[in-house]
């Protein structure tokens, strides 16, 4: 999905992939005349200053709900904006959702990607991923574990060859 010195556009994953990947960001500017959400503006502009520094996106990455607090959680409309966007770009789109269990003030307003991509029978399922792991929800700290769910065969395989299984006690490891 990416390669060294690939750009992808995001909202806070700075530590986690610029460092690590070498993958450059671009941050989605949101503010709070509007609580922090997600606009087809705010994409556009981080697009556009992408292709100004001459860097090809190779996708847009989000956090469902928020991290760390889970205050801010995208609808229904915000994700069909951003699955119009990414069709519209040929782009990405990643769902970093490992906070779904962090939702506490109203849990049953949270929907998945995942159920986007249900819904939409026209929906090209090979650019929409979703990142999970069990250390957060599930109440397992140090317990590196991720998962990434994906229909896309190429960043299936990818994955799975990049993955370090030695983090694992034993095989959690699964291809499908």
């Amino acid at each position: 999905m990416c390669d060294f010195n690939s750009l992808w556009i995001e909202s806070g994953f700075d530590r986690d992939l610029r460092w690590r990947t070498g993958v450059q960001l671009v941050p989605v500017i949101c503010n709070s005349s509007n609580n922090f959400n997600i606009t087809i503006g705010a994409l556009e502009e981080a697009y556009k200053k992408a292709q100004g520094a001459n860097i090809k996106v190779k996708g847009l990455i989000v956090t469902n709900p928020s991290n760390p607090l889970g205050t801010l959680i995208l609808d229904r409309d915000t994700f069909k904006t951003l699955v119009s966007f990414i069709y519209q770009k040929n782009i990405h789109l990643a769902a970093d959702e490992i906070y779904t269990g962090t939702i506490f003030s109203h849990p049953t307003n949270f929907i998945s990607i995942s159920k986007i991509i249900e819904e939409d029978t026209e929906c090209n399922r090979d650019l929409i991923h979703v990142v999970y792991s069990l250390s957060k929800d599930v109440g397992l700290p140090g317990f590196m574990v991720g998962i990434v769910y994906s229909y896309n065969d190429v960043v299936v395989k990818q994955w799975s060859e990049d993955a370090c299984p030695a983090l694992d006690s034993s095989p959690h490891k699964h291809n499908t």
